[in-house]
């Protein structure tokens, strides 16, 4: 086969993948990210979620600022569903009052089915960008 097109192929079957609604039905489904309003109740629960995660795991004490975006991707995997959170914050580290606030990143795992899964969130991956 055409190596051009085998790589048109990958590339339309993904593009299939990632715009699939979640169907319950089916053994694996994907969501595109969706922007979250940086106000919304959730959004900042799971903003104060992956700073207190990061704090429990470093020793440090961030204290939060602001959400400055958020998006979600809903992934599912039969019997398991998450929304992955993408959350940019800023936040002032509290241990060294001297430094100026930083623009952090995160992502954060939201169970669907938590008895099954060990919880209902799982912060992962937190980096400081600045």
């Amino acid at each position: 086969m055409n190596k051009s097109l085998l790589f048109l192929l990958v590339h339309v079957s993904l593009l299939a993948i990632s715009t699939a609604r979640p169907n319950p039905r089916n053994l694996a489904s994907f969501g595109p990210w969706i922007d979250q309003n940086v106000y919304d109740p959730k959004v900042q629960y799971m903003a104060s979620y992956a700073i207190s995660e990061y704090d429990k795991n470093t020793g440090s004490h961030l204290e939060l600022i602001e959400v400055v975006s958020a998006s979600t991707f809903y992934v599912s995997f039969y019997p398991r569903g998450q929304n992955i959170w993408h959350l940019v914050l800023k936040a002032k580290d509290c241990s060294q009052p001297s430094t100026p606030p930083s623009i952090y990143q995160s992502q954060v795992y939201e169970n669907f089915n938590p008895p099954l899964f060990g919880g209902n969130y799982l912060s992962f991956g937190f980096l400081m960008m600045n």
